[in-house]
């Protein structure tokens, strides 16, 4: 039996030395329970750097069909770790802290802050001792320590010693065979004297919470001071107000066990926010710092704690993007309240917030032009200028033609209520102009609480114990520290990070500053704001054409009365599919005599005759319509009586003819017989030739029989075109004579395919270039017949000339009628045809973005439809 004593030493999880013979057996067993102690330890890591709790954990290691760990052992593990995380946030603040301290600090103090090297009562002591997170380096090692280093690295072994450790992280960041290159670490800072004053520091401040509440009822909370200079997290605190071991043991009556108690708020959670802001004041004060403004919302009483508490001189500046929200905000209550108000639209209220964006961008750290121009918006939306300056007021530029961008029609505004409101909104906004003239913005907070928020979900509740300070500490970490922070802690717990995980830390924080700088760039943020742009257009005009679809309480009394219905959607273009060549298909030319030059005209004779050969077909047919006089004329078929029966007359004789089912049918039956795939040619044939006859047979109900032999269409026309370039006229007797030069009897179906034949083989035209296949041939029709309907609704329009012809026959082709336009117009009189007209097809617009246009057709509904005062009157 071999024998082996065993000494197992971990800086942070296991120490225990034994004089004890084990067998072979027992040492595996021991050292397997060692790494699965490792591994819950890095699960541990993974669930705080995640977001997931022990549930989820577990959930994903089952499903990987791997044992999951007890869940005590993993809170335990966890709360050793986190307590590693919070002291390395801690630190990593100060550092930035400090940071923040040297960029504000004027350059002459900054350069007498360098002239003493061995001041033994600088503050050094307040840095952090974490390697990678801002901290000095350990003294140089000496070539006999480093190969003994380089010998364990070698021989596998891991030493407990924060040098030792150092060295193996800069190694496996310099191999470029295991990992990208890593930043190096921070060069030691020069010893600093201590300053007489405080550095008073600007930054911005916002509250987090733990729960998705309008009812301000949260029982977790997180607040954070982020430097202007730095963009950085100089300091953070939590506020909890639960604790589940005292709850228990106060439901048990009893005392509760020994424990890390974090709950630290008693009173309501509003309450957390200025608390919050006077501990991290008071905290910068004792770290040699002050807090000389504050950029915030002002949704709080912060800065007035503030000033009472900790400095009357510190100066509060307006978060912008929560001043431009909470204008749209009061806007928005004053619509739904103030029924005077009756300009006051969603229109209005957009073009107002914009007004006030440009106010702010325009007058940039000037307090008074930004006043001026905030009391001048609202008499510019009312068409008064004499305020306005002429850098941003198009009618001080061009009084003739200027009209507002941004209003309904381009019009003044001109309702008094409405104007007493925004006058007393912006008149507010005016005497805040000093605190909103630096644009002060609060978004990096935003963007810490959204890190918050990924690691510790609102969906989930993590404050009843520490869990949920720990994943606190690691979001300032991923902010302060970016990626790198993970390999850093996990070092900090006795391990050594591997270079997978280097690698991804690298790779991540690579990605997170190309797609800041894209973000930030002028390019991004003018995509941002197209594709902002573009959605609110596609939900504006989809909320029109659906009508309601959900409101609060809108099936509560009654459905009967509900505007349901759906306005249909843009159509897109006909895409018509094109035949290709194949061996197998036979040209067929063919022409038709009808009735009329109507798309709906019967026919009157029809001829065809395959290509190369002499097979032909010819038919006259007796139409039940009357004859158009410039038909006749043409074609000399008329109709007359014989014997008191109805014929079809052919210069004043007759000729034998059938009906139009028969007609039709017989010629089916001659293309069947070809026993081919038949490719249909004719003269003008997209336009005329095939929808007449794809109307008559869907008249006769014979249509599905036709897919049977013909695969498809070809026009000679374009084809002929295409070959011919120089020639003046296409018309089929003018070619003939050009290219045949001989004269034919023109407008007899039967010659003119004989002809038509003749001209593309003298031409050498390429027919099938121009050839669509049968469905889509059907696809058309059916699509030009709904466009017909739909172009008959809109005559009225054209008649009073709110459209013109072409405009009403893209409307009707887009999908609407009269009805359409009649109930987008009902549903919101000020934007409703706008949103429809406009609505985007690929990139053109459904029917027109002319105000002009749309103006006119708004005219005529509004004298259409009466208003609701004149139906109460």
């Amino acid at each position: 039996m071999t024998c082996i004593h065993i000494h197992v030493f971990c800086r942070q999880w296991s120490d225990f030395r034994t004089n004890k013979t084990y067998t072979v057996s027992h040492v595996l067993v021991y050292l397997l329970q060692f790494l699965l102690l490792l591994l819950v330890v890095l699960w541990s890591v993974g669930m705080l750097h995640a977001g997931v709790g022990e549930t989820h954990m577990n959930n994903i290691l089952t499903a990987l069909d791997i044992p999951t760990p007890c869940h005590k052992t993993l809170k335990k593990v966890e709360r050793k770790v986190g307590v590693t995380l919070e002291s390395s946030a801690k630190r990593s603040c100060l550092v930035n802290l400090r940071k923040e301290c040297d960029l504000t600090r004027p350059a002459e103090s900054t350069a007498s802050a360098d002239e003493s090297t061995d001041n033994s009562d600088a503050d050094s002591s307040d840095l952090p001792s974490t390697p990678g997170l801002g901290v000095p380096l350990a003294a140089p090692l000496s070539p006999a320590t480093e190969r003994r280093f380089a010998r364990r690295l070698r021989e596998g072994f891991d030493i407990p010693d924060p040098a030792y450790q150092e060295w193996k992280l800069a190694q496996l960041a310099c191999d470029g065979s295991k990992v990208a290159e890593q930043p190096p670490l921070p060069t030691p800072a020069k010893p600093r004297k201590k300053k007489k004053g405080a550095i008073g520091i600007d930054s911005s401040y916002d509250m987090g919470w733990g729960k998705r509440s309008r009812a301000m009822n949260s029982l977790t909370g997180v607040g954070a001071n982020i430097g202007v200079k730095t963009g950085k997290v100089v300091g953070y605190a939590t506020r909890n107000k639960r604790c589940i071991t005292c709850d228990v043991a106060k439901r048990e009556d009893r005392e509760p066990k020994p424990h890390d108690c974090r709950r630290n708020h008693f009173g309501s959670s509003k309450s957390m926010e200025p608390a919050v802001a006077v501990e991290l004041a008071l905290d910068m004060r004792n770290h040699g710092a002050k807090l000389a403004s504050l950029i915030g919302d002002d949704d709080s009483s912060t800065i007035k704690q503030l000033v009472e508490t900790v400095d009357s001189n510190i100066v509060k500046q307006s978060d912008i993007g929560h001043s431009k929200r909470s204008l749209g905000n009061k806007m928005y209550e004053a619509k739904a309240k103030r029924k005077d108000c009756k300009q006051l639209t969603a229109t209005v209220i957009t073009y107002m917030q914009k007004m006030f964006s440009y106010a702010l961008q325009n007058n940039a750290g000037d307090a008074d032009g930004l006043r001026s121009t905030l009391l001048s918006v609202v008499p510019h939306a009312f068409g008064e200028h004499t305020e306005c300056s002429a850098t941003w007021c198009g009618f001080r530029k061009d009084p003739a033609s200027y009209k507002h961008a941004g209003l309904a029609y381009g019009k003044d505004l001109s309702c008094p209520a409405t104007r007493v409101l925004l006058t007393g909104l912006f008149d507010g906004l005016a005497s805040q102009a000093e605190k909103l003239a630096p644009l002060g913005s609060s978004q990096a907070n935003e963007a810490l609480n959204n890190t918050v928020t990924s690691k510790a979900p609102k969906s989930r509740h993590y404050g009843g114990s520490e869990s949920q300070d720990f994943r606190t500490a690691a979001a300032v970490l991923q902010k302060n520290e970016g990626q790198q922070y993970l390999p850093q802690v996990i070092l900090q717990t006795g391990l050594s990070p591997s270079s997978a995980l280097l690698a991804r830390a690298k790779i991540k924080d690579t990605a997170h500053m190309k797609r800041r700088a894209r973000a930030t760039s002028r390019a991004g943020k003018l995509k941002r704001r197209l594709l902002r742009t573009k959605r609110t257009s596609q939900q504006a005009s989809s909320e029109i054409r659906e009508g309601v679809s959900y409101s609060s309480g809108c099936t509560l009394t009654t459905t009967t009365d509900l505007d349901t219905e759906e306005i249909p959607a843009p159509q897109k273009p006909l895409i018509l599919q094109r035949l290709s060549s194949h061996p197998g298909r036979s040209l067929v030319f063919f022409d038709l005599e009808a009735t009329g030059l109507s798309r709906t005209s019967q026919l009157t004779q029809i001829a065809a005759k395959v290509a190369n050969t002499d097979t032909t077909f010819s038919c006259y047919m007796l139409p039940t319509t009357p004859i158009h006089s410039g038909a006749a004329a043409a074609t000399g078929l008329t109709l007359g009586s014989s014997g008191g029966v109805r014929v079809l007359l052919k210069a004043g004789k007759p000729v034998n003819s059938v009906s139009q089912e028969d007609g039709l049918k017989a010629f089916l039956e001659w293309l069947e017989g070809l026993a081919v795939s038949v490719v249909l040619v004719a003269h003008n044939c997209l336009k005329y030739d095939m929808p007449v006859l794809l109307n008559a047979l869907q008249s006769a109900g014979l249509l599905a029989r036709l897919e049977e032999s013909v695969h498809g269409f070809a026009d000679s026309l374009p084809a002929l075109k295409s070959a011919l370039p120089q020639q003046v006229s296409y018309g089929l007797e003018q070619l003939h004579s050009a290219l045949v030069k001989t004269p034919y009897a023109a407008h007899d179906a039967i010659a003119d395919v004989s002809a038509l034949e003749k001209v593309v083989v003298k031409a050498g035209a390429d027919v099938l270039s121009t050839s669509i296949t049968l469905k889509s041939a059907v696809d058309k029709l059916q699509h030009d017949a709904a466009s017909a309907v739909r172009r008959v609704s809109l005559d009225v329009l054209v008649s009073d000339k709110s459209l013109s012809s072409a405009i009403a026959g893209k409307a009707a082709a887009s999908g609407l009628s009269y009805h359409h336009m009649k109930l987008a117009f009902t549903r919101d009189k000020d934007g409703g045809i706008s949103k429809l007209f406009t609505e985007k097809i690929g990139t053109t617009r459904r029917v027109t973005a002319q105000k002009r246009i749309i103006a006119a057709v708004c005219t005529h509904f509004q004298r259409v439809i009466p208003s609701p005062a004149s139906v109460s009157t």
